[in-house]
């Protein structure tokens, strides 16, 4: 968010309140889930979105990463606003947050904003929430009390998103020697085929953004095959061999590791497959 310095203050204010004083009415709830379903309907509706979740998929079969975040119609349907509350609970917490400040101060000091910050996200711990029997700051609005069947749900949905982050960090960390390498042949109407070739790659992984040399590495590699009409990729695949229109790569970052993926579409015939993949 880009402000001028003089309303820093004011900005840091307004971030808190969204945070502590989340509403979520169930009217928007009910309308935006149809909106989300809709996407799912439209990402279902592009061939080549559906192959690369189901190529993802079956490479991280038995993972914590093997269902994509979009979730199905039927979570869909069953999502309700205590789930919702409950997930901005457990999860939008200060010690979950990186507040970063950049550029110009005026007259605002680095103590001054820092105190600032804790002031305004000072949330009460989960531990001082349930022995003092109150709600979170985030759930006042809610007016729960124990006997109602919605703080029920939400402690039981609250309890739930406690254990799977624990079970996600630890399920993070040996990912990689689980990812089901070898050929996956997925069965399609489309008149076209296509290939995607993933590598792993260890030193790819999320802290390597805070290294500049590897991000430097990182981009060059990727400009190097994936830069346009005048990509190692693009010219050998397209414009030497002619065996297809788009050609492009990738990287996703994992908690240790990361995986490189060179994507493209072609004509269903078997020995321009083949040769692409030599190439």
């Amino acid at each position: 968010i880009r402000c001028h310095h003089s309303k820093l203050s004011k900005l840091i204010t307004i971030l808190s309140k969204m945070i502590k004083e989340t509403n979520i009415d169930d009217y928007r709830v009910q309308n935006e889930k149809k909106i989300v379903a809709n996407e799912i309907y439209y990402r279902q509706d592009k061939t080549k979105q559906t192959i690369n979740k189901q190529v993802f998929s079956h490479l991280m079969k038995k993972t914590i990463y093997e269902d994509l975040v979009i979730g199905t119609e039927h979570s869909l349907k069953n999502i309700e606003k205590y789930h919702i509350n409950a997930f901005l609970v457990s999860q939008y917490r200060p010690e979950n947050m990186v507040f970063g400040v950049v550029g110009r101060l005026g007259d605002n000091t680095t103590n001054s904003i820092i105190s600032q910050i804790k002031k305004e996200f000072n949330i009460p711990s989960k531990t001082t929430i349930e022995k003092d029997n109150m709600p979170n700051p985030l759930m006042l609005h809610y007016n729960f009390n124990k006997n109602n069947y919605k703080y029920k749900e939400y402690k039981k949905a609250l309890d739930y998103y406690s254990k799977d982050t624990k079970n996600a960090e630890k399920g993070q960390e040996n990912v990689y020697k689980k990812i089901n390498w070898g050929y996956k042949n997925i069965p399609t109407n489309s008149k076209q085929v296509y290939v995607n070739l993933v590598f792993l790659c260890k030193g790819m992984k999320e802290d390597v953004l805070n290294d500049i040399l590897c991000k430097d590495v990182e981009n060059m590699i990727k400009d190097y095959l994936d830069l346009g009409m005048s990509s190692k990729l693009f010219d050998i695949i397209r414009e030497s061999h002619f065996l297809t229109y788009n050609i492009g790569c990738s990287i996703s970052r994992y908690s240790n590791f990361g995986l490189f993926n060179i994507r493209y579409n072609m004509l269903d015939d078997n020995d321009s497959i083949r040769k692409s993949i030599e190439l």
